[in-house]
């Protein structure tokens, strides 16, 4: 009896061996990973969040998209400016555009040739005394410079009978022909504007002597008459008298190859008649007009009851 007490186990010891191995099991399986997949180390983790050569290459994306961001915003600036500047451009354009209008459609003011000379006699007494007008602005912001002032009451003294109106016109005009004549010397234009300016007051006596001698045409129906003096007195007509220049020995005529033979006749014998009637001075002024070759241009659009002047 004593011999197979002695050799018996105690039953806790036997309970505590199984409880052992189930805990190993238990630490066993924490450890364990999916098949195929190895995780990685804590060394490794920490070495690739930490790394600074992967952060400096994210910083660095982050400044190229930043640049491509301000470089669009530049270049939408720059359109933006761009159509400003094109903007203001127009409206200034349309500004002076209507100003412009503005004045054409004002009613033209009559000035008498005693006042526009009186303008003329006291710009230069003016400028003797060291008064001048600014043209590099505008008449208005003249308008109560001593020049201009100088001006206005010194023809008030001679001509007390003159009009504001009247007298604020001329001045003006002289004005404005002033500062033309400043900007084309300023562009070295002055011998060209004064060949045009030659040009037109040739066109414009040979214009006005023909439309006088039309009515001492005795020979002429009056029906011709009326025809020819309708042409003559068209606003665009003295552009469309024969073209001259200057040669050794007086002018050379040059007529236009769209006028028909009929108009040609009809100059002929006004330019006669004028001769015959007009004073030896001005006779020997005309007589130094010779014709020279025909001068190309297109044919003028007039209306279809002066089809007779051309071809």
């Amino acid at each position: 009896m004593s011999s197979a007490s002695g050799l018996r186990r105690s039953p806790r010891k036997k309970a505590s061996k199984p409880a052992r191995e189930a805990s190993h099991k238990n630490v066993d399986n924490t450890n364990k990973t999916p098949r195929g997949f190895q995780a990685p180390s804590q060394s490794e983790n920490s070495q690739e969040i930490f790394s600074p050569s992967r952060a400096f290459s994210k910083v660095l994306d982050v400044n190229i998209g930043i640049q491509g961001q301000l470089k669009e915003m530049q270049a939408t600036q720059k359109e933006l400016l761009s159509t400003m500047k094109v903007m203001r451009n127009e409206v200034r354009d349309l500004k002076r555009e209507f100003e412009k209008r503005k004045e054409e459609t004002q009613e033209v003011i009559s000035v008498p040739n005693r006042i526009r000379n009186n303008v003329k006699e006291f710009y230069a007494c003016g400028e003797d005394r060291e008064l001048k007008w600014d043209f590099k602005k505008r008449y208005n912001d003249e308008a109560k410079k001593e020049m201009t002032d100088f001006i206005k009451k010194s023809v008030k003294g001679i001509a007390p009978d003159v009009s504001n109106e009247v007298l604020n016109a001329a001045v003006k005009r002289y004005f404005t022909s002033k500062k033309d004549g400043a900007t084309r010397k300023a562009k070295n234009k002055d011998q060209l504007h004064r060949q045009r300016q030659a040009s037109y007051e040739r066109k414009n006596e040979k214009l006005r002597r023909r439309l006088v001698t039309t009515e001492k045409k005795k020979n002429w129906t009056e029906e011709k008459k009326t025809s020819v003096k309708k042409f003559l007195s068209h606003k665009q007509s003295y552009k469309y008298m024969s073209s001259d220049e200057e040669g050794a020995d007086g002018f050379i005529s040059h007529p236009y190859t769209w006028e028909s033979d009929t108009w040609k006749n009809v100059k002929d014998s006004l330019d006669k008649k004028y001769l015959g009637t007009c004073p030896p001075r001005s006779r020997r002024l005309v007589q130094k007009r010779t014709k020279g070759s025909a001068k190309e241009q297109p044919t003028p659009e007039f209306e279809e009851e002066f089809s007779s002047v051309f071809k």
